[in-house]
This record gives structure tokens, C-alpha cells and sequence, in this order.
């Protein structure tokens, strides 16, 4: 299994909990994408993605730590032990689905080798039909978005990605940020 941060989910759970729940901070992360338009009244899919999920745990946490599962090993082109941190699918007012697929880097972690190349791989995987896994809702379209500190802004694997969200410019939008309480654990 690949390295995993512990820390990821301090950051992850309080960005999901505002792209669901919260239309106008989802347009301003999704501003600048395809689905700008359709970020403020889009409604999140979660208990439909939850009821994909196996676990208790997976289905909590619905939009946390997708894997590419073995059943779909060779659709995705060889990902194994790659996951995306945040996958949120929503639905806009003409049942339009996209899927907002999020690497979350806390400060200073660094991409593994072929973290950054396999996100819109995974991306075009999940969006297609024949090739999308059962642990996935279906959806039409996707974005890649990668949120990091300013330590990966140099780094080219960043053009990998749709749209990179900095650390300290969602920590101007909700409180707090990143969460200090990991509540898988309470």
C-alpha cells in the first residue's frame, strides 16, 4: 500500500464539509473550472455516494480516500495503491453530474512518484461508464484539483491537475482550517 499522511484528513474534512454544504464557497474553489457555473446551486450526491461505500467507515466519511480497486486495476492503466483524497460528486438543477476529484497536500509533503500523473487518468477512468468502478456514482464530467502549500507552486507536476487551491487561501474561508480534531478517532 502506498505512504499514506495521517494528517490529510485534517485538512480534507473540513474542505469537504464546506463544498457540500456551503454553494458559495463551492464557487469560489470551483471558480476558474468548467463547472464555475454550476458550483453555487449544485447539489452534492453523498448519500448516494455513501451507499456505494463497504465500510461503516467509507460510508461516513463517503468523499474520503477513493481507491482504485483491483477489480479495475487494468481500466485505470496500472494504478494500484493511488487514491484520490476528496472525490465529491455533485448533481446541477439539469441533472447534470461532475465529480471534483481533490489531492490534498498538507504544508511540506511532497507528491510521490506518480501522484500528480495519475489524477486525470483516474479522472477519465471514473467519468466513463465501461470503465468506472462500482464504488464510484456516476457522473458526466470531472476536475482535477490539487490543494498544497506554496512549497509544490515550483513543482511542474502541478499542470496535472485542473486547478491548485494554496492552504492559506482556503484558511480565509473557513474556520477552522485545517481541524486539529481527527474525528475518525472519537
Amino acid at each position: 500500500m502506498a505512504r499514506y499522511s495521517p494528517h490529510e484528513f485534517l485538512y480534507a474534512r473540513p474542505l469537504a464539509h464546506a463544498l457540500i454544504n456551503d454553494g458559495r464557497f463551492r464557487q469560489w474553489f470551483l471558480g476558474g473550472t468548467k463547472f464555475a457555473d454550476y458550483a453555487l446551486d449544485a447539489q452534492s450526491r453523498g448519500e448516494q455516494q455513501a451507499n456505494l461505500r463497504t465500510t461503516l467507515n467509507s460510508r461516513k466519511w463517503f468523499w474520503f480516500n477513493h481507491w482504485c480497486t483491483k477489480d479495475r486495476y487494468r481500466e485505470c492503466r496500472g494504478e494500484k495503491g493511488i487514491e484520490t483524497d476528496i472525490l465529491l460528486v455533485f448533481e446541477a438543477s439539469d441533472q447534470f453530474r461532475f465529480a471534483v476529484h481533490i489531492e490534498v497536500k498538507p504544508p511540506g509533503e511532497n507528491f510521490l512518484p506518480g501522484q500528480a500523473e495519475s489524477y486525470p487518468r483516474r479522472g477519465s477512468c471514473w467519468a466513463t461508464p465501461t470503465t468506472r468502478q462500482k464504488t464510484v456514482l456516476a457522473h458526466d464530467d470531472f476536475v482535477t484539483i490539487l490543494v498544497c502549500g506554496d512549497h509544490l507552486k515550483s513543482d511542474s507536476r502541478i499542470s496535472n491537475f485542473t486547478k491548485v487551491v494554496l492552504h492559506q487561501n482556503i484558511e480565509q474561508r473557513i474556520s477552522p482550517y485545517p481541524d486539529l480534531v481527527d474525528l475518525r478517532l472519537s
